[in-house]
């Protein structure tokens, strides 16, 4: 049965379980329709005991989920929840269940997902979907040191494609962290205790789209061990 039948019948009158991994089968074919794509990232940061003045990046995506980013210094992106990495949420993280909910008064199924790797920084993952185009609305991750991350995607249609055009990454930590040190602590090899921040705002505007344009694989080479010297990472 494909995954598209398997949700069909999931989603009719009498199954209370929408199927879980149909839905997310189906959200990830719609991120991966186009081939790659070239955008231009304009970042507004507002992180607690930070001053960040608006950023600029330039992010590379080829299918199915390879991602690269260009920025002068250190892009504040969390690239774990940026829309073209959802597409390796299969791989990384299992369905443990999916319910229909409302999100801003609008109908969705919201899975709950855990990660495959007991070496995994993520304790689970929430992702409300939006049952009538299959793009991801809100992605929340729960971390296992307490702190929480939750992003939220809007969407545009570009060159027939639908493509990120704002996604809002709202941080949050346990209430009692009150340890001293960098609002965004980046160095783990200094003895940080975490790379995300206390709390705070990252919204990402993505502008001036070039699509299928034939990027090629070299430009996703590991350097370093990293893929992307100048990548950010959460």
């Amino acid at each position: 049965m494909t995954a598209l039948l398997a949700l069909m019948l999931a989603l009719s009158p009498g199954f209370d379980d929408p199927g879980g991994e149909a839905v997310l089968d189906s959200l990830v074919s719609v991120l991966q329709r186009a081939e790659d794509y070239t955008v231009r990232l304009e970042i507004e940061v507002d992180i607690e005991r930070m001053s960040v003045p608006p950023m600029e990046a330039t992010l590379y995506y080829k299918r199915p989920d390879r991602v690269h980013i260009d920025a002068d210094g250190v892009a504040m992106i969390p690239r774990e929840v940026l829309p073209a990495s959802i597409a390796a949420l299969p791989r990384n993280f299992s369905v443990e269940r999916v319910e229909h909910d409302t999100l801003n008064g609008r109908k969705i199924l919201r899975l709950s997902l855990e990660p495959r790797r007991s070496s995994s920084r993520t304790r689970q993952l929430s992702l409300a979907v939006d049952p009538a185009t299959w793009l991801p609305l809100e992605l929340s991750s729960s971390r296992l040191d307490g702190r929480s991350i939750t992003a939220d995607f809007a969407f545009a249609s570009v060159e027939g494609f639908w493509l990120p055009s704002e996604v809002v990454i709202r941080f949050d930590a346990v209430a009692d962290d009150t340890s001293d040190g960098s609002a965004w602590e980046q160095n783990p090899s200094a003895g940080r205790r975490s790379s995300m921040p206390r709390r705070g705002t990252v919204r990402i505007h993505y502008r001036d789209y070039r699509v299928n344009t034939g990027l090629p694989e070299e430009m996703f080479a590991p350097q370093n061990g990293a893929e992307g010297s100048k990548e950010g990472r959460p």
